[in-house]
């Protein structure tokens, strides 16, 4: 059996370039659903500065400059984190290798539980001001589609770019079970 061993860096970078891409498609993506129901083009990045800076953040009055640099900081850091979270998830349960075919899909339902836990569990008791927020476009459909979905893709992509992982001995594999 031809079993490889996959290195935490690769896992890592999984994580964190398949989080940062999506991070950026969700955004855009976000920006241009709340243009097209009428809001503000940059409301998404406000309201997530104010995870840091408070509801204040989202006001017209409130420097853009300083929303912007801290909104984008602060949705760029947590794309990583969960793009991280997924990628050591699918290792986890020993599904990093599998095709884009899976992996879109697993992203998709990462997604889906990201916009459950994150608007619908945390959000309503420690940020209100995300209750404002779309749900069906601003919150299932790019958390699912545009967050999710495009991890699982970007994440099937890095792994074709990677370079080889060393192969497991049939000693390294007992001891991995072991140890499992």
């Amino acid at each position: 059996m031809n079993i490889r061993r996959l290195a935490r860096r690769e896992l890592l970078l999984y994580g964190i370039v398949g989080g940062i891409a999506a991070g950026l498609v969700f955004a855009v993506a976000e920006m241009f659903m709340n243009l097209a129901l009428g809001e503000a083009f940059l409301g998404p990045v406000r309201m997530i500065s104010s995870i840091v800076l408070g509801t204040g953040a989202i006001e017209p009055g409130y420097s853009l400059p300083t929303a912007l640099v801290v909104g984008l900081g602060v949705h760029m850091a947590l794309s990583a984190l969960y793009g991280i979270i997924f990628a050591g998830g699918l290792a986890l349960v020993r599904r990093i290798t599998s095709p884009a075919t899976y992996l879109v899909p697993y992203g998709a339902v990462f997604g889906l539980a990201l916009w459950i836990v994150n608007f619908l569990l945390i959000a309503p008791v420690l940020f209100p001001q995300f209750a404002t927020v779309n749900q069906l476009w601003n919150g299932f459909v790019a958390h699912t589609l545009f967050y999710g979905a495009v991890l699982g893709g970007v994440v099937a992509w890095a792994k074709r770019w990677r370079a080889p992982a060393a192969e497991v001995t049939p000693l390294e594999e007992k001891e991995e079970r072991k140890a499992a």
